[in-house]
């Protein structure tokens, strides 16, 4: 039982990341497409 909570637990752990993840990178890709000069500059 504490096994499977466990893996549960970082199950949704890691969903969550990755959800952060997509979201940061939609919100970059936005940002930048909606600023040109910065995506360059930081390229």
């Amino acid at each position: 039982n504490n096994n499977n909570s466990l893996s549960q637990t970082e199950s949704l752990d890691e969903q969550l990341r990755k959800a952060n993840t997509r979201r940061s990178i939609l919100i970059r890709t936005t940002y930048f497409s909606n600023n040109p000069s910065t995506s360059i500059e930081n390229k």
